[in-house]
């Protein structure tokens, strides 16, 4: 039942982001039986233990089955003629989304990749080694390290034009400057492990094991609300231009 919960939790976080045109990221559900999903106008993307596909939204047809990794698909994320997913193999793929074709394996980090983002330049990629990656997405040139965050446990990630933003086991996000992998910002105040980022204008939204998410200035970095009603950790966070979903 838990697992049906955050499918439709993951699912509905998916749509938002779809509706709002924005490219869509979810941490991966992991462990035996997760599934992450992604989706961008007329494609739905799902990563599970085997492999990602691709489906036909209005119709729910399979339209192609992206093998090549050798651990279970963590995260996924879609935008434009790309898809990138990140796996339990310690790697990250870009995809042609039409295709099928693997475009590149972005390999370096050291332990699963959970997270990862997309967008019309770069990927970012969040693993349990405890780093950010910012990749160009035409080469898969790995530009940038981002490290900082204390513990040693995954690390969430999103992006949006100049900037990354990361959660991790310190109980903070931190935002950084995309072109020179400078952080900018420490975003403290959660009493847990960020398990969840999303960005959207001039907002932050972080969600925590701390049972609350919260919503922040992406310039100031000032903690702007504190939003509480759950009762266990909020794993996955998506923001529009009027709301925020937390699940």
């Amino acid at each position: 039942m838990k697992k049906i919960i955050l499918m439709m939790v993951a699912l509905t976080y998916a749509l938002l982001a779809n509706e709002i045109g924005k490219p869509f990221v979810q941490m991966g559900l992991s462990g035996n039986g997760g599934i992450s999903v992604a989706i961008s106008g007329d494609y739905v993307v799902t990563g599970s233990n085997d492999n990602a596909k691709i489906w036909d939204i209005k119709s729910g047809k399979e339209l192609k089955t992206l093998s090549g990794h050798s651990g279970t698909v963590m995260s996924v994320a879609i935008l434009g003629d790309y898809v990138v997913t990140g796996s339990m193999d310690k790697t990250a793929k870009i995809w042609d989304i039409k295709s099928g074709k693997e475009l590149k394996t972005l390999s370096g980090h050291t332990a699963w990749v959970n997270s990862v983002a997309i967008s019309d330049e770069n990927v970012v990629t969040g693993s349990y080694d405890n780093t950010a990656k910012i990749w160009d997405i035409k080469s898969g040139k790995e530009l940038k390290t981002l490290s900082g965050h204390g513990g040693t446990d995954s690390i969430s990630v999103a992006i949006l034009g100049d900037y990354v933003v990361t959660g991790g086991y310190d109980n903070t996000a931190k935002i950084w400057d995309i072109k020179s992998g400078k952080k900018l910002k420490t975003l403290s105040g959660h009493s847990g492990m960020v398990m969840s980022v999303a960005i959207l204008g001039d907002y932050v939204v972080t969600g925590s094991k701390d049972k609350t998410a919260k919503i922040w200035d992406i310039k100031s970095g000032k903690e702007l609300k504190t939003l509480s009603g759950h009762t266990d950790w909020v794993n996955s966070v998506a923001i529009s231009d009027e709301n925020v979903v937390t699940g």
